[in-house]
């Protein structure tokens, strides 16, 4: 099934890549509103800017090819899909349950933030690069997805993380320490590392049937 749903997803790009446009933001507004882009609604394979200085609330699914997002995104319902997502300012996951299919590039730059009520799911094959600010309030599953980051705290706050499937958390250099200050990890499946897991005094480590943490994994008891 899943094979058949990349299948699918690959030939939208594909046709969709053909018709492609850039479009940008003019102002602040909904994603859905033509009046908020120069060249109307994204569609599957745009290239999407929202500028500096600009506010655009995700309240649909939004589709695109690329986007880069100089602004603040504020989502709140429906999924991202698209092929990339470059954010080098803000982008705030509010209350709901969201999937984002596009690899999500957080730079030193941004603010990244999933709130309390909030769930963002990263399906397999896709990364999240950590490199900016983050606060995780809510819930981050990943499905099979991958995190990449070079920050000691590249999450804080007091969200759950959720291994749900075989994932990988890596680090610029082998040996490198992750260590998240969240409320809760759960190891419902394998979480591969090349670095040094250090749970905090006030982070709860589950390792569940079937999980485990391939890596250095260290208690810091305050």
């Amino acid at each position: 099934m899943k094979y058949w749903f990349w299948v699918i997803v690959f030939f939208l790009f594909s046709i969709s890549n053909i018709f492609a446009v850039q479009t940008q933001t003019v102002g602040s507004g909904s994603w859905d509103e033509s009046t908020t882009w120069d060249n109307g609604v994204p569609m599957l394979g745009d290239d999407v800017t929202v500028h500096s200085g600009h506010e655009v609330d995700i309240n649909i699914s939004a589709d695109f090819g690329t986007l880069i997002n100089d602004g603040i995104i504020n989502w709140s319902i429906g999924d991202m899909n698209g092929s990339s997502v470059t954010n080098n300012g803000t982008i705030n996951i509010l209350p709901g349950s969201h999937t984002i299919y596009s690899n999500l590039d957080n730079t030193s730059s941004s603010n990244f933030n999933i709130s309390s009520g909030a769930s963002l799911t990263l399906p397999a094959g896709l990364t999240i690069t950590q490199f900016g600010s983050s606060t995780l309030d809510g819930d981050l599953n990943l499905e099979g997805g991958n995190i990449t980051t070079d920050q000691m705290n590249a999450f804080s706050g007091s969200g759950t993380i959720n291994v749900n499937s075989s994932s990988t958390l890596d680090t610029p250099m082998p040996g490198d320490i992750w260590s998240p200050i969240i409320g809760i990890i759960n190891l419902n499946e394998n979480l591969n590392g090349n670095h040094a897991l250090t749970v905090d005094a006030s982070t709860t480590v589950n390792v569940n049937t079937g999980g485990n943490f391939s890596g250095q994994l260290i208690t810091n008891n305050g």
